[in-house]
């Protein structure tokens, strides 16, 4: 029985300029909060959770 599906999606043009903005934002975000956990730990010795 399987459990998962594999999928492969080729996009057009302006799906693949779509996809490469999207996924740049993502990084942006995901880099900017992971550099502010970082030094929240490095100067207080403490972790910053989700809502913080």
């Amino acid at each position: 029985m399987y459990k998962s599906f594999v999928v492969r999606i080729y996009p057009d043009e302006v799906q693949e300029n779509f996809f490469t903005n999207q996924f740049g934002c993502c990084r942006f975000v995901f880099n900017t909060f992971l550099d502010a956990k970082k030094k929240v730990y490095t100067e207080n010795g403490e972790y910053l959770s989700f809502y913080d």
